[in-house]
């Protein structure tokens, strides 16, 4: 499978880095829509969803897919959302998988992952503050 000519096909703009692995940056409401369509063209394994704190930009997220196929193809879709009440659509639908690193996610950042069967924290300890999220920065 060539994932770079089924992404010109698909209308998708990437940017590929030093290492070969292929960059999207989506704006976050498209986040589901974009990754429903990476599924049906062969990437079909989110093996990680990563969360930053990015300060003046609000939080980044990237969801890190490959071919089950072909490991050695990595797409990294990329989206920002704000600061205030951070909230995005939640991808579990998609990829089941996606409910455990969702949690992780809104156990350290506090993103809110809407539609999400089961939303609570998974690393931190039942008795720390609800609004306590420790890879937020100040």
């Amino acid at each position: 499978m060539n994932v770079e000519e089924a992404l010109i096909r698909n209308g998708f703009s990437f940017t590929k880095d030093k290492n070969g692995n292929l960059w999207l940056d989506v704006k976050s409401e498209d986040v589901t829509k974009v990754l429903t369509e990476l599924k049906t063209i062969g990437l079909n394994f989110l093996s990680c969803v990563s969360g930053v704190d990015c300060l003046d930009k609000g939080f980044c997220l990237i969801y890190h897919l490959l071919s089950l196929e072909d490991y050695n193809i990595v797409v990294n879709v990329k989206t920002y959302i704000g600061r205030e009440d951070p909230r995005i659509s939640s991808v579990s639908s998609i990829f089941k998988v996606a409910e455990l690193y969702e949690r992780e996610v809104f156990d350290l950042l506090g993103i809110k992952f809407i539609g999400h069967p089961n939303l609570k924290r998974i690393l931190l300890p039942e008795d720390v503050p609800e609004d306590y999220h420790p890879l937020r920065k100040m």
